[in-house]
């Protein structure tokens, strides 16, 4: 995303650029949110870790956040937990289905630019040359 940002900007629009990366950036915080609870769980003891609870807590989040208010005590916009000591909120979370109702539409995008875009497509050719070279190969480009 960021080449397309700064050194190759200009080769596809500002709006195919939302429609194949949606809210990805944002994606990344609570990606790294998810991390850091992880890898406190992967660092107790092997007997007190629960790292399926991180994950549990928040298919428990996802589930009470979709109920209609008279079934839940607590309003979804306020609705934190606590895993590991550190609060995962709804909100967040609630960013995967942004991202995911998107998937259609940006593999489209991402498919006509590829077919009628010779600068975008070249540029995808190279890119996948580097991530299938070798390490060593790379550096030296």
């Amino acid at each position: 995303m960021k080449p397309l940002q700064n050194e190759f900007s200009g080769v596809i629009t500002n709006y195919d650029m939302a429609t194949i990366f949606k809210n990805v950036e944002s994606l990344l915080v609570v990606n790294l949110r998810l991390l850091e609870l992880l890898v406190a769980e992967a660092r107790k003891e092997p007997h007190q870790q629960q790292i399926g609870r991180v994950f549990l807590e928040m298919v428990r989040l996802q589930a009470r956040a979709s109920l209609p208010p008279a079934i839940t005590s607590t309003p979804t916009r306020s609705w934190v937990t606590y895993v590991s000591g550190a609060p995962l909120q709804m909100e967040e979370l609630a960013k995967y289905n942004v991202y995911s109702a998107n998937n259609i539409a940006a593999g489209e995008t991402l498919q006509r630019l590829l077919t009628e875009n010779q600068a975008f497509s070249s540029l995808m050719q190279v890119r996948a040359r580097r991530e299938t070279m070798p390490a060593g190969r790379q550096a030296g480009r």
